[in-house]
């Protein structure tokens, strides 16, 4: 057993070599060393097992930061992995694996290549990157991808990608092979993956029966690719999927097939990626939720259109995400004006509610009106964007007319005509 103990001491190169070369060796700690810079590898592995990298800070060397080659059983944690020329983390196989290899926790940021990368080449599938665990690494700001897995005919399967940071490189997360489910059977979970130029998760040919879920896609150019073969994007109901900024969904409804009364924090309709893939449960806000959270899920009106003195209905849906049962007070306005509160209505965790308002419109101008609903922010809440909801617009007109157009009128006794007889929940059915 080998410690190599820095005490936050700088090795410096001079643009070529390695900072640390370990080559057949096991049981090797390297810890501590406040900077492996200027060299052409901060640190190199070959044919090595069981050795630490953690807490050290390689950065601003020609290629890349840590190279791996036919080593598996190692721990990379809690390490600054940055401004290298090449990758963060690199890893090359020719006919042999670098499989079970721990990356935790490490900060892998503004490399010039990617931010890990796995690849090789090896005859009959003689090359494996197997069974390996990225687990809460930062890794942002790389010119490449975040997470890179290809090869001729290379395995990257049987592998964690779990709660990692991704943000602002290339694609967040590339996996593809040359050959039938080469990059298959790994679980990529509760990721953040953000802001990427590309792709937010790319999966390519070779890569099919992965699964994907809670994690939170936002604002990637493209927020993922699938070449069609299957990939599981959901872990069942009520766990859910994945939340995605771009899904237009609603979530009124609950249940197995969302067609229940009462929204769930899970979207009614899936979130499509191609005919072979789809996120069935997509969720309306990124996963976790936090411990004590609620958000107003819909607001719906019983008429857009209401004589001005007459009544309109407004039912607003509530859910907690929460762990607790929460109180909480509702504020409703027409544009800036408070029209009514409702306060002391209790949510069950993980259940919606929805409550009903009665808008007299007696002495209120004519006009249009937006609704805003704001539910008045609970103990220890952090997440408030969604205690607000615009949503819906009510035209206060003279009675009588029920088209829209401020007159009262043949046009409108046509509409009354066409609709004459027709009861709620018919499809000719029309509340104004």
């Amino acid at each position: 057993n080998i410690v190599i103990n820095g005490d936050y001491y700088m090795f410096q190169g001079t643009a070529s070599g390695t900072g640390i070369t370990l080559s057949g060796r096991d049981n090797v700690t390297i810890k501590n060393i406040w900077e492996i810079k200027a060299f052409e590898r901060g640190i190199y592995l070959s044919s090595s097992s069981n050795i630490s990298i953690v807490g050290n800070r390689i950065t601003n060397n020609n290629a890349d930061g840590i190279y791996l080659e036919a080593s598996s059983n190692n721990s990379i944690v809690g390490n600054k992995i940055t401004n290298n020329s090449g990758n963060g983390i690199y890893s090359w196989n020719y006919d042999s694996s670098t499989d079970h290899n721990r990356i935790a926790g490490n900060n892998i940021a503004n490399n010039n290549g990617d931010g890990i990368d796995f690849q090789g080449f090896g005859w009959n599938r003689a090359s494996t990157f197997d069974y390996n665990s990225i687990a809460g690494n930062n890794i942002t700001n790389n010119s490449g991808c975040g997470i890179y897995g290809s090869g001729h005919w290379t395995s990257f399967s049987y592998s964690d990608i779990f709660r990692n940071n991704i943000t602002n490189n290339m694609d967040g997360i590339h996996l593809s092979g040359d050959w039938s489910f080469s990059a298959s059977y790994s679980d990529i979970v509760e990721n953040s993956i953000a802001n990427n130029s590309g792709y937010g998760l790319y999966l390519s040919s070779g890569a099919a029966y992965n699964f994907v879920y809670h994690n939170a896609f936002v604002n990637n150019t493209q927020q993922v690719y699938s070449s069609g073969l299957v990939n599981v994007w959901d872990d069942v109901y009520p766990s859910g999927g994945n939340y995605w900024s771009n899904y237009n969904g609603t979530d009124v409804f609950s249940g197995s097939h969302q067609n229940q009364t009462g929204s769930d924090g899970i979207g009614d309709t899936p979130y499509v990626i191609d005919g072979n893939n789809r996120d069935n449960y997509p969720l309306m806000k990124p996963y976790p939720w936090a411990t004590h959270d609620i958000g107003i899920t819909s607001v719906t009106t019983s008429k857009t259109i209401v004589g001005q003195g007459y009544n309109v209905s407004i039912s607003i849906m509530t859910f907690n995400y929460g762990n607790y049962t929460e109180n909480i007070n509702i504020t409703i306005y027409a544009d800036t004006t408070i029209i009514g509160e409702i306060n002391n209505t209790d949510i069950a965790s993980r259940n919606s509610t929805t409550v009903t308002f009665t808008w007299n419109t007696k002495g209120v101008a004519k006009g249009n009106y937006t609704l805003t609903v704001k539910a008045t922010q609970i103990p220890d809440e952090t997440d408030l964007d969604d205690d607000t909801l615009i949503d819906g617009t009510v035209l206060v007109t003279i009675p009588g007319d029920v088209n829209g157009d401020r007159t009262c009128d043949m046009k409108d006794i046509y509409q009354l005509i066409l609709h004459f007889m027709c009861k709620k929940g018919q499809p000719c059915y029309m509340p104004n």
